[in-house]
């Protein structure tokens, strides 16, 4: 007979491929889920499961706002430099 061998070997890959779709997203992340090349709700942060092989993750996206840091005395020539443009939403601390 066959013996514990052929089952032990199945079950091992089983619990593998369960564990593989686990995934850990970051608080300020959210994951696009692609599922049979559909798109599906994003998931947001914190423990995911992704079931493997029929979903995957397109993107993690970012969701942090960047900042920089700008003197006072700076402010209006940054202002004057911008011009119409608004590329910095440029605000004085307060």
């Amino acid at each position: 007979m066959l013996g514990f061998g052929p089952f032990a070997t199945f079950l091992i890959i089983v619990v593998v491929v369960i564990i593989s779709g686990i995934k850990i997203l970051k608080e300020y992340q959210r994951a696009v889920i692609f599922r049979l090349g559909r798109m599906v709700d994003p998931r947001g942060p914190g423990i995911t499961y992704v079931i493997p092989v029929i979903e995957s993750i397109g993107r993690a996206v970012g969701g942090r706002k960047r900042g920089i840091l700008v003197l006072a005395d700076n402010v209006v020539e940054a202002i004057k430099k911008a011009g119409k443009k608004k590329k910095w939403g440029l605000r004085p601390l307060r």
